[in-house]
C-alpha cells in the first residue's frame, strides 16, 4: 500500500486537487493510505493526526482574507495551551467571509488588518501580538491568564507592547477582560497548570503568589525554585512526571531540604486543581494562619 503513497504527499496535508495533479484519483483517496482531515483536505494515513498536522491542515481550507488564530495560532508559534489534542483549530475570517464552522474548525468573525496576519510555514496566521489580544479578550478570565502567561513565558510578545495593543482597540469586544487579564499575567510561569493554580489563590483572595523565584536557607544555600510561594507557603503542582522513580526521589529529598528550612509545601494534582479548588484556597490559607 506503501509504494502507492507518491512521496510529495507524505509530509503534510494536501487538497483533493493537489492529490490529482499527482496522479490519485478520488476513489484511490478513500483507500486505507489516507485519512479525510477536514472536508477536500487529506494526509497520509502514517502521520501523526494530531495538532501537528490538524493545525496546518485548516490554513487549506481557509479563505484568502482568513488567518489561524487564538490557540491554534499559539501553538504554531510553540506554544501549546490547547485543551486537549482534538481541541478544535481556531481560525479568523472578516465579518463578511461565508466561512462557517465545521467538524474541527471553529470560526471567528473580525476586522483583520494586514498587520494583523503573517505566514507561519506558508499558512496565514494572526501575528503573536493579535493572537495574545485575542486570546485575552475571548477567553474566560482564567484561561486569558492562562495563555497569556505561555506567550509571555516562550517572549512571544512584551507586557508594554499587548497593553498599548489594548489601548488603541478600546471598543473591541472584551477589551476589558484583556486588560484584567494582562494585569494578572506573569511571564515567568512555565506550565498551563501552574497558571490555573495561581489564578485559583488570587480569585481565592490570596495574596499574589511569587512564581519561580530561588528560594534560600539562612545560610545563603540554594534550596529550589518552587512554583509559586506567599511567604513561608510554597504550593506547587505536580504533573505525571513526578510519577516518575528518579523524580520521585529527588523531590523527596527537596521536600526534605524545604521543611527543614522552615517552609510549607503544599503539592496539587491536575485532578485537584480542575475538581477541588475551594479545598486548594482553604489549605493555604490555613498554613499561612489567615
Amino acid at each position: 500500500m506503501s509504494a502507492a503513497v507518491p512521496d510529495h504527499l507524505r509530509g503534510g496535508p494536501f487538497s483533493s486537487s493537489t492529490a490529482l495533479r499527482f496522479g490519485l484519483t478520488a476513489r484511490q483517496l478513500q483507500g486505507l493510505s489516507w485519512r479525510r482531515v477536514f472536508q477536500d483536505v487529506y494526509a497520509w494515513e502514517g502521520l501523526d493526526h494530531g495538532p501537528r498536522l490538524r493545525v496546518p491542515a485548516a490554513s487549506l481550507v481557509l479563505p484568502a482574507d482568513g488567518a489561524i488564530s487564538g490557540r491554534s495560532a499559539a501553538f504554531l508559534y510553540g506554544v501549546d495551551v490547547l485543551r486537549s489534542q482534538r481541541h478544535p483549530v481556531e481560525v479568523t475570517v472578516p465579518r463578511a467571509n461565508t466561512l462557517t464552522c465545521r467538524p474541527g474548525i471553529f470560526v471567528r468573525r473580525a476586522l483583520l488588518a494586514d498587520s494583523d496576519v503573517q505566514r507561519v510555514g506558508g499558512a496565514q496566521v494572526t501575528t503573536p501580538l493579535r493572537t495574545a489580544f485575542d486570546l485575552a479578550r475571548l477567553e474566560d478570565p482564567v484561561e486569558a491568564v492562562v495563555c497569556l502567561d505561555a506567550l509571555l513565558h516562550a517572549k512571544l510578545v512584551r507586557e508594554d507592547e499587548l497593553r498599548s495593543y489594548i489601548e488603541v482597540h478600546p471598543r473591541w469586544r472584551g477589551v476589558r477582560r484583556a486588560t484584567a487579564a494582562l494585569d494578572q499575567a506573569d511571564g515567568a510561569a512555565e506550565s498551563p497548570m501552574e497558571s490555573r493554580l495561581r489564578m485559583i489563590l488570587v480569585n481565592g483572595r490570596l495574596p499574589r503568589p511569587l512564581v519561580n523565584q530561588p528560594v534560600y536557607d539562612e545560610t545563603g544555600r540554594f534550596l529550589a525554585r518552587p512554583d509559586l510561594r506567599i511567604e513561608h507557603v510554597i504550593i506547587e503542582y505536580d504533573g505525571r512526571i513526578h510519577l516518575d522513580h528518579a523524580v520521585f526521589v529527588k523531590d523527596l529529598a527537596r521536600q526534605n531540604l524545604l521543611i527543614e528550612a522552615g517552609y510549607t509545601l503544599l503539592r496539587y494534582t491536575g485532578g485537584v486543581i480542575y475538581q477541588q479548588p475551594t479545598l486548594i484556597v482553604a489549605q493555604v490559607r490555613s498554613a499561612l494562619g489567615c
